[in-house]
């Protein structure tokens, strides 16, 4: 299991693989709803979204080295992604954005009181 944190961490460049996601939430859109699957669509949606991944896997690193509590780590990931749907506000159309985020941007990822006390078990595999 470690192996695969480790993989996950490691891996610099999701954009294939993020593409693919993207192009399937963007499919979700509402019945009778059209979503142009143009690449401006997706390179809209894309770029806030590897923006934000890179930035939480450098936080979830630091978590897992000890850099951060469980408090800093909740609350930067949570403002990250409200930010990261904030811009998706503006690249999908209403009604799409809407069925993927009914919540909006005042979706928590993280609960810190959820988070496991430790995370000695990933340290020695992940943490170089």
């Amino acid at each position: 299991m470690g192996h695969a944190v480790r993989q996950l961490l490691d891996k610099k460049d999701a954009v294939a693989e993020r593409r693919h996601e993207v192009v399937e939430m963007v499919a979700q859109a509402p019945a009778g709803e059209q979503v142009t699957k143009s690449s401006v669509l997706v390179s809209g949606v894309l770029g806030p979204d590897l923006k934000f991944a890179a930035l939480k896997q450098e936080l979830d690193r630091q978590l897992l080295r000890g850099e951060v509590s469980h408090d800093e780590y909740a609350a930067q990931v949570n403002a990250a992604f409200s930010r990261m749907v904030g811009e998706l506000r503006n690249v999908l159309p209403a009604i799409t954005f809407e069925a993927i985020f009914p919540e909006g941007a005042r979706t928590s990822l993280i609960v810190p009181s959820l988070m496991p006390a430790s995370y000695e078990v990933f340290q020695e595999t992940v943490c170089v």
